[in-house]
C-alpha cells in the first residue's frame, strides 16, 4: 500500500472529476487534462495497433504484431454486431410497441375531440385546446421517430455492404450515434401517452418500482 500511495497521488488530480462525466463539460476538462478524448469505439480499438502499442506489447512478448492486427479485426466485428442487434431492436419496438401505444392514444383523443365539437360547435377549439395540442405533439413525435427509424435502417444497409471491418465499424458507430435522435420522441411520447396504453416501463417506474 505504502508503494502504491505515491503513486495514486500523482495521478488523482488528472482523472479525479467530481462533475458530470456525461457532459461536454467533462471531456473539456479532460482534454485540458491531457487525457484522451476519443468516443469513437473503432477508433478506440484501433489504438491497440499504434506504434507505441505494438512496441510495448511486443516487447513483453505478449502478443505479435498479426495477433494484435487479428484481435482489432475481431473486436471491430463483434462491435458492428452489438450495434446492429440494438439498432434492429430499437426500430421493432418503435415500429411495434411505441407508435402503435401513441396512435391509440391519438385515436382516442380525436374520438373527445370530436365529441367536443358535438356538444360545443361554437367554442370546441377553445375547449378542446390542449386535446388538439396533445393530438398535434404526438402526430408530429411519431413523425419524427418514423424518419428516424426509417433513415436508421438505410443507413445499416449501406453500413452491411462494406467489406473493411474498420470501416464497417466505423460506420456502425454512426449508426449508434443516430439511437439518440430516434430515443428523443420516444422519450416525449413517453410523458403524453396514457400509463394504461403505454407498452414500456417508463423511467419514474423503473425507478421507483411498487
Amino acid at each position: 500500500m505504502d508503494t502504491l500511495k505515491p503513486i495514486i497521488s500523482s495521478i488523482i488530480d488528472v482523472v479525479c472529476f467530481d462533475g458530470n462525466g456525461y457532459t461536454d463539460e467533462w471531456k473539456e476538462e479532460a482534454a485540458r487534462r491531457g487525457l484522451d478524448t476519443e468516443t469513437s469505439v473503432p477508433e478506440m480499438i484501433k489504438s491497440f495497433t499504434k506504434p507505441e502499442s505494438v512496441e510495448m506489447f511486443t516487447s513483453l512478448g505478449i502478443y505479435t504484431t498479426k495477433e494484435l492486427e487479428a484481435r482489432n479485426e475481431v473486436k471491430w466485428e463483434m462491435y458492428t454486431k452489438k450495434v446492429q442487434i440494438e439498432s434492429r431492436v430499437m426500430g421493432r419496438m418503435a415500429i411495434n410497441h411505441v407508435i402503435p401505444a401513441a396512435l391509440a392514444y391519438q385515436n382516442t383523443l380525436l374520438k373527445n375531440l370530436t365529441m367536443m365539437k358535438e356538444n360545443f360547435p361554437d367554442s370546441y377549439q377553445e375547449k378542446a385546446a390542449v386535446t388538439i395540442t396533445l393530438i398535434e405533439k404526438i402526430s408530429h413525435r411519431i413523425e419524427q421517430l418514423q424518419k428516424g427509424v426509417a433513415k436508421m435502417i438505410e443507413a445499416r444497409k449501406s453500413a452491411n455492404t462494406i467489406e473493411n471491418e474498420y470501416e464497417k465499424a466505423k460506420a456502425y458507430h454512426e449508426i449508434a450515434e443516430s439511437l439518440f435522435a430516434i430515443r428523443r420522441p420516444i422519450d416525449k411520447l413517453e410523458e403524453i401517452v396514457d400509463n394504461d396504453m403505454w407498452p414500456l416501463p417508463k423511467y419514474r417506474e423503473l425507478l421507483f418500482i411498487n
